[in-house]
This record gives C-alpha cells, structure tokens and sequence, in this order.
C-alpha cells in the first residue's frame, strides 16, 4: 500500500537519512554503506577492523562466536546509565531459531563452567515458533539474560523486552528490565520468557547495543541487504560477522528482499493462470523474483 500511494498516486514523501545510533565512525560509515547498495565496501571496513570472519563447518562458527561472546564477564552485560536504565553492552545475533537456541545453551553453559552463574533450576516456558505454540524446559537462575516473548497488560511487558533476573523465589521471579523497571511475576502465571544471550536478527530489530556479533549464515537462511543493515546497525561501537561463506554472503547481500504488492501479486496470478491452468482454489506459493523470470522463460519455450 505505502509503494502504491508513493509511485502511483504521487504521495508526498519525506525521508529519515540522519543516522544517530553508531557512535563509531568507520562502523558508521559501514552501515551507510549498507544503506546506499554499497555492501562490498560494508564487508571491506568490517574487514579491515578485523571483523568479518569465515568459518564454514556451522560447529566451528558456533564455537567462535562463543568463545567472542564470553569475553564480556556476565556481571558486565550491563551499565546503569543516569535516568536509571541499563546499557547493553553486547548481544548475539542469530538467523534461525535453531542456532538462538543452540548458541544460548553454548553462552549460558561457559558463564556456568566459569562460577559466573548456577545452574538454576527447571521450569516449563511456552515457545512459540511460527503458529505453533509448545512449552519446553528451560533453566534459570539469578543473573541470566532474558526476553520476554508475549505482551502482557497486567504485568506491563511487551513482548521483545530484555531483562536480568535479579531473584528468584521459588516460582517468583524478580526481573530488572534493561529499561530499569522491575517486574515481578510468578512463572506459572507467565512463562513466555527465552534466555537472551543470543535473538534472531527479527527479535534484535530496535534494539541499541555496544557490540553486535552476528551469525550470518548463507545455508541456513537468505541474507539479503535488510538482514545486513538490521544486523550490523544495532551495535554503536563494534559489529562483528561471522559466515560459512564470504562469497555467497556478498552476493546475497546485494539486493534488498523482493516484496510483492497485492496488485503485481495479482498480475503474477492471472500469468500463471493463463499459462498453467492455475485456478484460483489451488494452493500456491508467492513467487520470487528469480522463480517468476524461471516461470516466465517456460511459458515461452512451452509456447
């Protein structure tokens, strides 16, 4: 709708181009860079601030970004600033839910090896992965990084907030937002929480941290120009990327994510049912832009 009142309808239009989170000047550069379509010089200044690193058996990844990511001592996370909310100083960013949980697990057992956390105990939490919700058993204990996944009127949460928790009482947890509220809930009234040590890029989205260690990972997803943007502009100070592939990265990240509208979605439709016999009770899959010229080329050759 907002391309269609902007190219068809002549709406006006202004722009935000002032780039205020990158307190850092050459990561600030890398992120505009990553704006204007110029992702290989992203890639060179990650490069030259020795950031930008290659590792193609996802195990070893893993464990790279592990081994990053706990240099920062657990009891650091955090800085009160002045109007009493918390600087984060460093988060993991993620492409799958599959790596989140893994990488999570992976953080959260080193800071325990280390004597920097217990153990904790175990609680059911609800997990929601796409339509389907399920609970899972998950350990907490005081000083663990959270995210609370489900808004919540009552307890005043929205879904996406980042927390410590700071006691636990039984089943009573005492949560100090990064935004320096404190939240009290029983885990048997509300359990939509996560260990936050490492998001999704979706989750990490508004989010304001002093480093960023990203997992961009070209087989398990498609990083396109939005994921690189997303992911690298959270950090202030420092982005690090870790990939399987440097090649395929770069060259997935040239183009932002082709987004249909409803009217060339229509169009698209109307072709393939033209072409194919496709009618309008068939299941059928919005097409790429790369499938669709495919589709295009075997019409013509059918014909």
């Amino acid at each position: 709708p907002m391309k269609n009142l902007i190219k068809d309808k002549g709406a006006s239009t202004c722009y935000l181009s002032d780039i205020r989170r990158q307190n850092d000047e050459e990561l600030l550069s890398a992120v505009k860079a990553s704006v204007k379509g110029s992702t290989i010089e992203t890639f060179k200044t990650l490069e030259k601030r020795d950031c930008y690193h290659e590792i193609s058996k996802k195990k070893d990844r893993l464990e790279s970004i592990k081994k990053e990511a706990v240099k920062l001592k657990l009891d650091d996370y955090t800085i009160k600033k002045s109007d009493g909310s918390m600087n984060l100083k460093q988060l993991v960013i993620v492409s799958t839910n599959a790596d989140r949980k893994k990488l999570n697990q992976m953080i959260r057992d080193e800071y325990v090896k280390r004597g920097e956390l217990k153990e904790g105990n175990e609680y059911l939490i609800k997990v929601q992965e796409g339509k389907n919700v399920k609970t899972e058993k998950a350990k907490f204990a005081v000083n663990d990084r959270i995210i609370f996944k489900a808004n919540d009127k009552k307890l005043k949460v929205m879904n996406g907030s980042l927390g410590q928790i700071t006691r636990i009482d039984d089943k009573k947890f005492t949560v100090v937002l990064d935004s320096g509220e404190t939240k009290q809930f029983y885990i048997d009234s509300y359990n939509a929480i996560q260990h936050a040590y490492a998001v999704t890029a979706y989750a990490s989205q508004g989010m304001s941290v002093d480093k960023a260690i990203c997992d961009m990972s070209t087989k398990d997803a498609v990083q396109d120009r939005n994921a690189l943007y997303v992911d690298i502009s959270r950090a202030k100070y420092d982005a690090i990327v870790f990939t399987d592939n440097k090649k395929e990265l770069e060259a997935q990240t040239k183009e932002f994510c082709d987004k249909v509208t409803s009217k060339e979605f229509a169009e698209r439709i109307a072709k393939l049912q033209n072409g194919y016999k496709i009618t309008n009770n068939d299941m059928y899959k919005a097409p790429t832009k790369k499938s669709y010229e495919a589709e295009n080329v075997a019409q013509e050759k059918a014909i």
